[in-house]
């Protein structure tokens, strides 16, 4: 069984607009320090989701992170709000949810899917699931 969870992905526009900035300079030739500096910030507002895999000693997880795919049907004239990120979730795994509800604030959280539901999950029921004990 799967289930189908859908983020949005808030400031989409800033994102792509980003990424077509640093290519355009690399194929120009513009050195890569300077590259950096006209990087448009710490705007990296992606949703992500990830299957926890085990402990991790440097990110605390080993992450396999889930490729979603975008839509743009609801998205407005520049795509800064309502592009959606849709995600297939399958019975087993444990997952760790990376969800923008707004331009400020940001839900994260583990979960693992039963049936048609997706039930969050605490750290301690993560660690229970992977057999790791406390």
């Amino acid at each position: 069984m799967t289930v189908v969870l859908g983020l949005e992905a808030i400031g989409d526009d800033l994102v792509q607009l980003n990424r077509l900035r640093q290519t355009q300079l690399r194929e120009s030739g513009v050195p890569d320090h300077l590259r950096r500096s006209a990087d448009l910030g710490p705007i990296l507002r992606r949703p992500w989701v990830a299957e926890i895999k085990g402990p991790d000693a440097r990110f605390g997880w080993e992450r396999t992170f889930v490729h979603g795919k975008k839509d743009y049907s609801r998205a407005n004239s520049i795509g800064s709000r309502g592009v959606m990120v849709y995600h297939h979730l399958r019975e087993g795994p444990v997952y760790e949810v990376n969800a923008w509800l707004s331009w400020s604030s940001v839900d994260r959280y583990f979960c693992r899917v039963a049936g048609t539901e997706l039930i969050r999950l605490t750290e301690d029921q993560v660690r229970a699931r992977l057999g790791l004990g406390e």
